[in-house]
């Protein structure tokens, strides 16, 4: 992975007015599309962006998906599969999205697609490995589970039936989510549960941990979206989730990058 294409930007956001905007290392808003145009968005290992759009796929399912290589010019993904409304990127030019029955596929640029599971509630990539809310049989609770991103996947059950909320993968595999509306980390050896940092308290609606850089949509909301909070510390101040930038970001939507601080 390199800083390129996506990953250029350690900060995606979707505003309340349906734009997306790519933030740099500096906090710099740059403006990537129309207002209306997304409604979840993710960043792929190979930086190419992946959003679900507000207009509805023909073939049901959910909403069209668009790509792009980190710019404002983004490609439409074309075929008689259906559409998303909940996308993540992972690697070698692909996506998996989840559509509005729960369905999980998988899609490339070249727009080709397989479906890989059912009974898929959240999910989450890094590292070649999915993370996801799934129940243990059909209509069950979902709960927390993951496998490798190789069809077919074989799912295991994380350690306690773990009813968590926004599952982010980070790079080395491990899960980071929500429970207990709390950022927590999820480890690889199906029990192993820790604080993102010891002492947190902060809640949160959403939060993305790709790389370095762990960023979360706080309940701090007003008509310009939630604010964005970064976990950030140094030997003297005491490590917290701060807002980006000292302030002002606000999203509906985030999503980190694979981007690497030089």
């Amino acid at each position: 992975m390199a800083n390129h294409n996506g990953n250029a930007y350690p900060l995606w956001t979707i505003g309340v007015d349906g734009s997306v905007y790519a933030y740099d290392a500096m906090a710099t808003q740059n403006r990537m599309s129309n207002a209306g145009f997304a409604q979840d968005i993710s960043v792929g290992e190979d930086g190419t962006v992946w959003v679900v759009s507000n207009e509805p796929d023909p073939e049901g399912g959910g909403c069209k998906i668009y790509f792009s290589n980190g710019n404002s010019t983004w490609n439409e993904i074309v075929t008689d599969g259906p559409g998303a409304f909940k996308i993540v990127g992972v690697n070698f030019d692909s996506c998996a999205y989840l559509t509005n029955d729960y369905e999980l596929y998988v899609i490339n640029e070249k727009e080709k697609f397989m479906k890989l599971d059912v009974d898929i509630f959240d999910i989450g990539y890094g590292n070649n490995y999915f993370w996801a809310k799934k129940p243990v049989e059909s209509g069950g609770i979902p709960v927390l589970q993951f496998c490798v991103a190789t069809s077919p996947l074989q799912w295991n059950v994380f350690e306690g039936n773990q009813d968590v909320d926004a599952v982010s993968v980070s790079s080395d595999g491990s899960c980071v989510a929500l429970l207990d509306e709390i950022p927590m980390i999820f480890k690889l050896d199906g029990k192993t549960i820790q604080p993102v940092y010891n002492g947190n308290k902060q809640t949160a609606i959403q939060v993305s941990a790709k790389t370095t850089t762990n960023v979360i949509l706080s309940f701090d909301v007003s008509e310009k979206g939630n604010e964005v909070l970064v976990l950030t510390g140094s030997p003297s101040v005491p490590t917290s989730y701060q807002p980006v930038g000292g302030g002002g970001i606000r999203a509906t939507r985030v999503t980190t990058s694979y981007f690497l601080p030089v």
